[in-house]
C-alpha cells in the first residue's frame, strides 16, 4: 500500500477533499491551517442546503490535544498540552488566506466564495437567534463586498454596504436580519456576473444550494416566533 506524505497530501488537498463527494465550493484559507498542516472549507450538495466541511490536516509531529477538553477519537496517541497553551496555538495572528502575492483573479474568486461561504453562517446563526455572531458576521460579509467593490473598481459598482447597515443590527428581528442578508446576497451576485465576464471563477452551483438553506433557516426563525 502506497502512503502519502504530509506534503503531497496537503499538496492534493483538494483531490482528496473530492474523495468523499463533488465539493460544490472549495475555498483555501491558509490563515486558519494548523501548524505544518492546511485548511480547507468544503460546501456538499446536500437536500436542503449545503453540507459544510472544515477539513484540517497537520503531520501528528505537530499535533497536540488540549487536556481540559473531550476527546472522542485518539487512534494514535497524540500528546497533551495545557489547555490555555493548545488555544494560543490554535488562534495565532491574524494572516493572509491565499499567502503573499495572489493574482486579482485569485483574490476576487477568494471573496467571492467567502461571502457565500459565510453567508450560510450568517444563516444559520440568525435561525440560532444568536443575534451578536449573527450581526458580527453580517458585518464581515458586508465587508467583503466592499473589498470586493474596491477591487473591481469601476465606477457604476456599489459600495458601502458596512456603512449601510444599522447600527443596532444586534436587536434587530429575524425578519429584518434576514431581508438585510438577503440584499447583501443579491448585491454579490450581481458582483458574481461581472466576475464571470473577467473570468473569475464564482460557485454558482452551492449560491443556490445557499438560497435553498436561507428559506429553510428563515422559515424556522419565523416559526419559532410563532409558536
Amino acid at each position: 500500500m502506497l502512503l502519502m506524505t504530509i506534503g503531497s497530501f496537503i499538496e492534493n488537498r483538494k483531490l482528496n477533499a473530492a474523495q468523499l463527494a463533488r465539493p460544490i465550493l472549495l475555498m483555501d484559507n491558509f490563515a486558519n491551517a494548523p501548524i505544518g498542516g492546511a485548511y480547507l472549507l468544503a460546501l456538499y450538495k446536500g437536500e436542503a442546503g449545503p453540507q459544510h466541511v472544515d477539513w484540517f490536516w497537520q503531520p501528528v509531529s505537530e499535533t497536540h490535544l488540549p487536556d481540559d477538553e473531550r476527546i472522542l477519537f485518539d487512534r494514535v496517541g497524540l500528546a497533551e498540552i495545557p489547555g490555555d497553551q493548545w488555544w494560543r496555538e490554535a488562534h495565532r495572528p491574524p494572516r493572509p488566506p491565499l499567502g503573499s502575492s495572489p493574482s486579482l483573479r485569485d483574490l476576487l474568486a477568494h471573496k467571492i466564495s467567502f461571502f457565500w461561504a459565510m453567508s450560510l453562517i450568517v444563516a444559520k446563526y440568525i435561525a440560532r437567534r444568536n443575534c451578536p455572531i449573527a450581526a458580527r458576521m453580517t458585518n464581515v460579509i458586508a465587508c467583503t463586498l466592499d473589498e470586493i467593490a474596491n477591487l473591481l473598481d469601476e465606477a457604476n459598482v456599489s459600495s458601502d454596504f458596512k456603512d449601510s447597515l444599522p447600527p443596532n443590527l444586534a436587536e434587530a428581528s429575524a425578519g429584518t436580519q434576514f431581508n438585510l442578508l438577503r440584499k447583501l446576497a443579491f448585491h454579490a451576485e450581481e458582483f458574481g456576473n461581472l466576475l464571470i465576464t473577467s473570468d473569475v471563477p464564482v460557485p454558482l452551483e452551492a449560491i443556490k444550494q445557499i438560497y435553498s438553506f436561507f428559506d429553510l433557516t428563515e422559515e424556522l426563525a419565523v416559526r419559532s416566533l410563532d409558536t
